[in-house]
């Protein structure tokens, strides 16, 4: 099994080439490959099987105690033994702790776990607006008192209309609205803190502070790598989820100007298209968050990717201009609402914010980098 050899070969990397190593590795991927097929027999799939025989081959650093090898070691840290003495340079990297495979579980499940609780988060924020555009344009259509009443015009059109003396009641739909808006935010407020006190338990882990075995790493790494081949999956998927979105707006736009032609006919017809691509992108965002941050658990333990100690700095930055940038949109968006009566448009804030923020985090590293380049000229 080639994948069981790849394995065995990164673990005995450090290992050095000997008779005896080479023996123990061939009595390993016998017993693995062994392990394997009895797994394959019993109906186990390939990447679980093998993921089952990675995970009962145990610590590397003790397997290498109970056979008497010493890894080998770098060209600084050897020349300090052979002295007698440590490596103190101040400049060398701090040695952190390793991670145990019971931690490694435990953040894993952790993080996805959270994927989905943030994931649910967004999408229930994204539907509270929606609803800010579903009431305001109900609040247009009862104040005009039109609705209920079909009959068809001199130009063979569906019209739908009632006087206002037929209007049994008359909400105040702002009220509602801010209402209804705040019992999407507050459950979804609720979901980030709770899920965000969890992640935190893991501090040595978010910044970086430990160490893998090369077993481990071998391990993560395979499963990272099958997550990262689904990139493009899911990507595919919530793009076109969005594009039916749009779809669904023009579509909205050609059955209004055919149902009411120089008439105030349904216009309800655009703003359910409206939320329809509102919800779009929420379910495509809210599966964005859950793969994406459930494989970049991974990508965080083998500290790669948005996770090596360049990026992490990136992220400091993001997170900072985040934490006053999407408050300031969230009081343009209320107080243009609010101000104007503009319900119905003013949503258009939210995706201009995002793309506006893309471009930030985007601007940030290059801009280090540029900054850095400088630095050493």
């Amino acid at each position: 099994m080639e994948t069981l050899k790849i394995y065995l070969d990164s673990v005995f990397a450090a290992a050095p080439d000997s008779e005896d190593v080479r023996r123990v590795k061939a009595e390993l991927l016998a017993n693995m490959e062994e392990k394997y097929h009895e797994l394959k027999t019993n109906g186990v799939s390939e990447n679980e099987a093998i993921g089952a025989v990675i995970s009962d081959f145990g610590n590397v650093d003790e397997l290498f105690a109970e056979m008497g090898i010493t890894p080998a070691v770098s060209g600084d840290a050897s020349m300090a033994a052979s002295a007698g003495g440590t490596t103190t340079n101040a400049n060398a990297a701090p040695t952190y702790s390793l991670l145990s495979k019971t931690q490694i579980t435990a953040f894993i499940e952790t993080s996805k776990q959270s994927a989905r609780g943030i994931g649910l988060g967004v999408l229930l924020c994204i539907m509270g607006v929606a609803q800010l555009i579903l009431v305001g344009s109900f609040s247009n259509w009862f104040s005009q008192g039109e609705a209920i009443l079909v009959e068809e015009s001199s130009t063979g059109n569906i019209v739908v209309t009632v006087p206002e003396s037929a209007q049994i009641f008359s909400p105040d739909f702002a009220s509602l609205s801010v209402v209804l808006l705040f019992l999407f935010i507050i459950p979804a407020v609720g979901l980030f803190i709770h899920h965000g006190m969890k992640l935190s338990h893991f501090e040595d882990i978010n910044e970086g502070r430990f160490r893998l075995d090369v077993g481990q790493r071998a391990q993560l790494k395979m499963t990272a790598d099958e997550l990262r081949s689904q990139d493009s999956r899911k990507v595919i998927t919530g793009v076109t989820l969005i594009l039916l979105g749009v779809v669904a707006i023009v579509l909205g736009g050609f059955m209004q100007s055919a149902l009411s032609p120089g008439t105030n006919v349904i216009p309800q017809i655009q703003t359910i298209a409206v939320i329809s691509l509102l919800l779009a992108i929420g379910i495509s965002v809210r599966m964005f968050i859950v793969h994406f941050m459930y494989r970049g658990a991974y990508d965080k333990l083998l500290q790669r990717g948005d996770y090596t100690p360049e990026n992490r700095k990136n992220d400091t930055i993001v997170g900072a201009i985040a934490s006053f940038y999407w408050p300031l949109a969230v009081v343009v968006y209320l107080g243009w609402s609010f101000a104007f009566g503009a319900w119905h448009i003013s949503w258009i804030i939210w995706p201009i914010a995002g793309v506006l923020f893309g471009g930030i985090a985007a601007f940030i590293p290059e801009a280090r980098k540029a900054a850095q380049n400088n630095w050493d000229v």
